[in-house]
């Protein structure tokens, strides 16, 4: 056998799967952020129960809070819930609003719901956090479900943000992966632990697709043959010496 082909189609495979994973999609909760519409690609904002119910914001403002842009619930209570972005980090009363992170704020009587729609059936692995944004936080719990399936639960009670510093509060870490079919939803919730004042939370989030093993098993697979072929073909090309009589 030459195992020399065999390397090459194992070093072909290899760039092919590197390749495939660098242009995976990743979207971004915060950078994939606008009010031009809700849905939003598969980014969806609203208020409901976190795993049973949702309902799509309808109110949108891109003034109200400084730089922020934000949905809004169409029955808010001292402006709330909501959710919102800013291109640059601002303070309004208590709340501090850092750029590049997602602002959340549950309501009175409802979550606060950012909800990713899957784009095509497969592994889908996400990462984050939840962070406190308000100086004299009441406490939160963040939340993450797969369709009505709970992924995570954490509880943020403080330190809160240090506005002087421009720093948020207690932060906590999320990642983990899970299979969704195509049109499945992840939802990452804020509830409000009690109480709804001073729960204004950030939220940081990636979603990306996870190729499945057994792509990899067939691509390999199908790269071994091409190898064994050209192999075959190579040795069928060189014709048998023939002695002189």
């Amino acid at each position: 056998m030459n195992f020399r082909s065999v390397f090459s189609g194992a070093a072909v495979v290899g760039f092919l799967l590197a390749s495939g994973a660098a242009h995976a999609t990743v979207y971004d909760v915060a950078s994939d952020f606008s009010i031009s519409s809700n849905p939003n690609g598969v980014w969806s904002y609203g208020e409901g129960t976190a795993g049973s119910s949702f309902t799509a914001f309808t109110n949108k403002f891109s003034t109200g809070f400084n730089t922020a842009q934000y949905w809004q619930s169409s029955t808010p209570v001292f402006s709330v819930p909501l959710v919102g972005e800013s291109s640059s980090t601002f303070v309004t009363g208590t709340v501090l609003v850092p750029a590049g992170v997602l602002w959340i704020h549950p309501g009175p009587s409802t979550d606060v719901l950012v909800q990713f729609t899957a784009p095509t059936s497969g592994t889908y692995k996400y990462t984050g956090s939840f962070e406190l944004l308000d100086n004299n936080p009441s406490g939160v719990i963040g939340e993450i479900y797969a369709g009505s399936s709970q992924l995570y639960s954490g509880t943020l009670t403080g330190p809160g943000a240090n506005e002087t510093l421009l720093t948020p509060g207690q932060s906590e870490s999320f990642s983990g992966q899970t299979f969704l079919h195509s049109g499945d939803v992840l939802t990452f919730a804020v509830n409000n632990d009690g109480s709804f004042y001073n729960d204004s939370t950030g939220l940081t989030a990636a979603v990306s697709s996870v190729p499945e093993p057994s792509t990899w098993a067939m691509m390999a697979l199908g790269f071994a043959g091409l190898g064994f072929a050209a192999y075959r073909r190579k040795g069928a090309k060189v014709a048998p010496a023939v002695a002189a009589v």
